[in-house]
């Protein structure tokens, strides 16, 4: 009897109810992913995996390396195209993402990809790949971006591209459509693209390797087009003006040509990165050769040297086969690696975590570009501008900061052409009166009464305009962290302004 009552006991012990099995589970789960993960930190502090995308890029770095004459690497073109295969569609299409509906562009680059790489048409993928294609209207339907490097490789004509005149490049910064007007990225791959469809370069190719079979009506008589929409819609208005600008690219001034040629090359030369690269992506990286290559630039010119080499850092190796990827991503796996592992219940102060956070600061950019200038421009409010803080009570901040008081770090008055460095000084101004007054306002959402929901992380301001992070210990008051952002742990957290 008494063992019968202590088995009862055990099975007590051991029974868990639905609720606290799936809590099990989860606490399981996550502790075997934050392991996993803490073991993908790379030494150096930062982590980085494969940037999936869709055989568009892959096909594109074919294209490129043909274009730009490169010499045969069979084994980079064999892992290249079993890569592209390995993403191919049941119905013989490839889709923008896993899962997807097949994308017509997307397929038309994957297969020209393939049979520069060696496949004949004959072949049972490519067979259905034209299939679908020819189902969906051909290489006459295809999209702009892949017309350009259809064009390039002479299976298109160059008129068929959007009108792009160079000429737009020297619009002015106050005119509404201007450069600067688009994002970083996108700026660098039009300034590309507008240089290619000006000098129009072409590559031969192998008849057996093009895509002749691509087309519904024999060449000369097939019409490019793009599908229409209402009368009154965004993509008629861009149609009317695609009409416009294509009849002044038939009618340009050659003096004014030249001109807006030689600004966009020397635009292209003064933005390479340091790597060789341009804009972080990868149409800037293969495009901007291309451009270049197609104004004269020879392979062995110092400019394109660096940049054949930086368009192989895109290049994930997965052993059998390689993903050639849109960007290089340490950065953000970094981030939100960390993110993760503070989520999953990691300290802060964890040594992995600390090699994360020294490596992202010691990777931070302080030089100054145009694209940041821009934002903050259209982000300051009209009333806090000059001089004025933006979250001040008043509203007018000029009370607050004061034009007359405005100064930057070496003494000298900042006049109405530096608005946005008196503002961003004003704003650190306020912050220092904040954290000498009251520290956790700076912690709390704004009419919140809410506790500390920094925790033991505070930010304290340089003399000369940065910004350090100072740490402080747990259980310490949070007015303590105005003494100790004297003495305390310091680490650099932003630079000062102006560097």
């Amino acid at each position: 009897m008494s063992q019968a009552r202590g088995a009862n006991n055990a099975d007590a012990v051991v029974a868990l109810s639905p609720h606290d099995e799936l809590v099990a589970k989860v606490d399981f789960t996550i502790d075997r992913a934050r392991r996993a993960l803490l073991a993908q930190q790379h030494p150096e502090g930062y982590w980085q995996a494969a940037l999936e995308a869709h055989a568009e890029m892959n096909a594109e770095y074919i294209i490129f390396n043909r274009f730009m004459e490169l010499p045969p690497d069979p084994e980079l073109d064999r892992k290249l195209a079993k890569q592209i295969l390995k993403t191919q569609r049941r119905d013989g299409s490839w889709a923008l993402f896993p899962s997807g509906e097949g994308d017509l562009s997307t397929t038309i680059e994957a297969y020209f990809g393939l049979k520069l790489t060696g496949m004949r048409a004959g072949d049972e993928p490519m067979m259905e790949a034209r299939s679908w294609i020819l189902s969906k209207g051909g290489i006459a339907n295809s999209n702009t971006l892949a017309r350009f490097y259809l064009a390039a490789m002479n299976q298109v004509p160059w008129h068929t591209t959007a009108a792009l005149p160079v000429e737009i490049t020297l619009l002015p910064d106050w005119f509404p459509l201007n450069m600067y007007e688009l994002a970083s990225w996108a700026r660098g791959t039009v300034f590309a693209l507008m240089m290619l469809q000006a000098t129009k370069p072409t590559v031969q190719v192998d008849w057996r390797q093009g895509v002749l079979e691509l087309y519904i009506q024999p060449p000369q008589l097939t019409k490019f087009t793009t599908r229409g929409g209402r009368v009154l819609s965004l993509r008629n208005l861009l149609r009317g003006a695609d009409k416009a600008l294509r009849l002044y690219d038939r009618h340009h001034l050659k003096s004014l040509r030249a001109r807006a040629l030689r600004h966009c090359e020397n635009w292209l030369l003064e933005h390479q990165d340091a790597n060789g690269s341009w804009g972080g992506i990868q149409p800037c990286y293969i495009l901007t050769p291309m451009a270049l290559k197609g104004l004269g630039y020879r392979n062995d010119h110092p400019v394109i040297v660096t940049a054949l080499e930086a368009a192989r850092e895109l290049i994930w190796d997965l052993g059998d086969s390689i993903l050639y990827q849109p960007c290089v991503s340490p950065n953000w796996d970094t981030a939100l690696a960390a993110k993760a592992l503070l989520d999953a219940g990691l300290p802060g102060d964890h040594p992995a975590l600390r090699d994360a956070a020294k490596w992202l600061i010691g990777h931070q950019i302080f030089k100054k570009g145009r694209m940041g200038v821009r934002v903050l421009q259209r982000l300051v409010p009209r009333r806090g501008r000059y001089g004025g803080d933006p979250d001040s009570p008043d509203r007018g901040g000029a009370r607050q900061c004061g034009g007359a008081r405005a100064r930057d770090q070496t003494g000298r008055r900042l006049g109405d052409g530096n608005a946005i460095e008196r503002w961003r000084i004003c704003r650190l101004r306020r912050r220092q009166r904040l954290r000498v007054a009251e520290p956790d306002a700076l912690c709390r959402p704004r009419g919140s009464d809410r506790p500390d929901l920094c925790g033991s992380d505070r930010a304290s301001v340089r003399d000369d305009g940065g910004s350090w992070l100072s740490r402080r210990p747990s259980g310490g008051s949070p007015g303590d962290n105005v003494a100790q952002a004297q003495s305390g742990e310091r680490r650099l957290l932003v630079g000062p302004l102006g560097r």
